[in-house]
């Protein structure tokens, strides 16, 4: 939970008395709420309106969000601001990747994006550090001139070749090529993205549907929710959102604020590491090497809670270890669990479904987060060890499924990801 929701839970804002628990629990629904709003409002813009202008777009309801939330003297506007905020975080993780994707290079596509998702993620931090050690306002304020830093930049950006050939531009395919190539003489690299987008063209259903029916898309889908869920049922949103309500539990000498701080911190540390290996060490092997992580650190934190229910109390050492495991899982999704379905996603699908196929995976994310953040709650009330247990083994399912399923991207063009994926397909 972020130290907005922690301070209103504690001690209220400005004409707005402290809430309850409750209440809160409706704060971060709304926020969900508006994730699902905002991934199916970006698969129509990115696709009938183009990247460029989607990115353009995006930015109003983040400007609006930090106005609501600055101006905020009643519980209906920050209901509102977190709506709104729900509906950026969707969108920006829908059209960023799939920007970076169509305009990187094969070896700088995997680092660029996640460049990107650090960029949001030390935004969360610098707004969570501002909120507990100064205000809200100030918070909101520096959140809004971000967001209109954000609108100078991405309004010179060039649109992607993808796009351009998808709507049968091609004189502007070749000149957005010529500005990110920097060369000239741009005839293969064209060639290679309308051979590509005319070979997705073969399949006759459209829209929606030709993500289930034809057999490489069905694939890519079924990776892309197999790899999504690794993520939500080791429980990262839970452990992300509500980790103070877990640490509470351990008799540490800790604060809400810090706990939050803490967690925000590791995550964007190892986010920066990241960067660095994603490309190095490729997709298939590090998403194989994040789900095991996971699995070890549940497993750290559910022996050191189920150690605890045998005693009878939990003594501060086995809140240390617990704790110990609930950082080491902040760290391996800083590493790749946090990214990683966006990166595949961006890269798996083709470009005529990429933003449906991207902003479905936020709609299956959303639900399967909610479904987790009940079953933490049932579970957890029944003893604290149990959820940590079950999403230990949801870490090794998802290191059995990377071994098996998951393909590697790293270094090739997105033509020739996909033709490798109909050349699997037609093999089986």
């Amino acid at each position: 939970m972020s130290p907005y929701l922690v301070i209103l839970n504690v001690e209220g804002y400005h004409e707005i008395p402290k809430v309850s628990s409750l209440t809160v629990s409706w704060l971060s629904s709304i926020y969900n709420i508006g994730i699902l709003a905002g991934a199916l409002i970006s698969t129509y813009v990115n696709d009938i309106l183009g990247r460029k202008l989607s990115m353009i777009l995006f930015t109003v309801p983040g400007l609006f969000s930090q106005i609501f939330q600055y101006f905020a003297v009643n519980i209906s506007m920050v209901f509102i601001s977190l709506f709104l905020r729900g509906i950026v975080t969707s969108w920006a993780f829908s059209i960023v990747p799939t920007y970076i994707s169509e305009i990187a290079l094969p070896h700088l596509r995997g680092p660029f994006t996640v460049v990107g998702v650090l960029i949001l993620s030390v935004g969360m931090l610098s707004g969570s550090l501002i909120q507990a050690s100064f205000s809200i306002e100030l918070s909101a304020l520096i959140g809004g001139i971000l967001v209109l830093v954000t609108l100078m930049f991405v309004c010179v950006v060039y649109e992607t070749p993808y796009f351009l050939i998808a709507k049968n531009q091609d004189e502007k395919c070749k000149e957005s090529l010529r500005k990110f190539c920097s060369e000239q003489n741009v005839d293969k690299e064209y060639e290679e993205i309308k051979s590509s987008w005319n070979e997705s063209l073969s399949v006759k259903q459209t829209g929606w549907i030709k993500i289930f029916t034809d057999p490489s898309n069905l694939k890519v889908f079924l990776i892309c929710v197999g790899v999504q869920s690794c993520q939500q049922f080791t429980a990262l949103t839970t452990m992300i959102t509500n980790i103070h309500v877990v640490v509470e539990h351990y008799g540490l000498d800790i604060s809400l604020t810090q706990i939050s701080i803490m967690a925000k911190g590791v995550e964007t540390f190892t986010a920066f590491i990241s960067i660095f290996i994603v490309d190095s060490w490729g997709r298939r092997p590090l998403f194989i090497f994040v789900s095991l992580g996971a699995c070890i650190a549940h497993f750290v934190t559910g022996l050191g809670l189920f150690i605890a229910n045998i005693n009878g109390e939990i003594s501060t050492t086995l809140g240390i270890t617990a704790f110990i495991g609930n950082l080491i899982y902040l760290t391996i999704s800083g590493l790749g669990l946090k990214y990683l379905p966006n990166v595949l996603g961006a890269e798996l699908f083709p470009t005529d479904i990429k933003s449906k196929g991207c902003s479905l995976l936020m709609v299956i994310s959303a639900i399967e987060g909610a479904i987790v953040a009940l079953l933490f709650d049932f579970l957890f009330n029944i003893a604290y060890y149990l959820p940590f247990l079950i999403f230990s083994v949801c870490g090794f399912l998802g290191f059995v499924f990377g071994i098996i399923w998951v393909p590697e991207t790293r270094s090739k063009s997105l033509s020739e990801i996909q033709r490798q994926l109909k050349c699997n397909s037609c093999k089986k």
